[in-house]
């Protein structure tokens, strides 16, 4: 049966999670100690066993200057055994219902691979969300000094000083906190000024930014070769040697909220918490 979870539950969930995606325990309560809301998290119960399941993280829609109280999906997944009987399809039926029973206009996610696009989309998820990838040569960036001491309450300031202008999901100041420290969690590096931060990673002589909140371009990489930039499509580079790829889904639940999908431009999903 589908339910909401409990703290009872969190035994059955880390075993499943880890099963899933492959996470440590550790990582996995990171989540759970940070994130957890039983109200928020959907699980489909067999016999006392969390067969599948899925996380509602709270979030805003902004879309033409208006924010619109939205979720965003994450960490759905199914134990082996369960797999191919349709408990998963239930759970977004359920989250769907639940959105709207709230009052919430739209659940967003980012598929785990490219092919779960299709799969998704059988449930009316949309492919609205674009990013901008941007290579460039490290020595081509101005260097600007940057520190990894940030100031945890103004994280939401300074991405909001970035992209005040652009139709994006938009985290409150905790999850962006949340999405830092997950960040170096996983080995990446978190800086940031007055004027803005960064998240990114190194893998080899290559750095990936994950996000770049700055409203001019310039960086402080070292020791690599060719840096990364996931940008918002209107970001504007001085080159037209990038590409514009998918980067999320959304999911529209009234009809409101599909009329406003004709005039969303470019939106911005960004942080996805992974």
């Amino acid at each position: 049966m589908i339910r909401y979870s409990n703290e009872n539950d969190i035994n059955n969930m880390t075993f499943l999670w880890n099963e899933a995606f492959g996470d440590s325990e550790e990582d996995i309560m990171f989540f759970i100690n940070q994130k957890f809301n039983p109200q928020n998290t959907l699980v489909y119960d067999v016999d006392g066993k969390i067969a599948s399941m899925l996380f509602l993280l709270e979030g805003n829609m902004r879309i033409n200057n208006k924010m619109y109280p939205s979720y965003y999906l994450y960490a759905a997944c199914t134990l082996n055994e369960y797999r191919g009987r349709g408990y998963m399809s239930l759970l977004l039926d359920f989250a769907k219902k639940t959105a709207s029973d709230r009052g919430y206009y739209y659940i967003c996610l980012l598929p785990a691979s490219e092919s779960l696009y299709g799969y998704y989309e059988k449930y009316g998820y949309k492919p609205v969300f674009k990013k901008k990838i941007f290579t460039v040569s490290s020595d081509k960036i101005i260097e600007m000094p940057l520190s990894e001491n940030y100031d945890s309450n103004n994280l939401f300031s300074l991405r909001e000083n970035a992209f005040k202008d652009i139709d994006m999901f938009v985290w409150d100041n905790e999850s962006i906190n949340f999405a830092f420290e997950h960040h170096k969690l996983y080995g990446g590096q978190a800086l940031s000024s007055c004027k803005g931060y960064m998240l990114h990673s190194a893998n080899g002589s290559k750095t990936i930014v994950k996000e770049y909140c700055f409203t001019e371009f310039f960086g402080s990489i070292k020791d690599t070769e060719n840096v990364t930039f996931y940008l918002p499509v209107d970001y504007s580079v001085n080159s037209e040697d990038f590409e514009i790829v998918n980067s999320g889904m959304i999911l529209p639940i009234n009809k409101k909220s599909e009329e406003l999908l004709k005039i969303i431009n470019n939106p911005y999903l960004g942080l996805t918490l992974d």
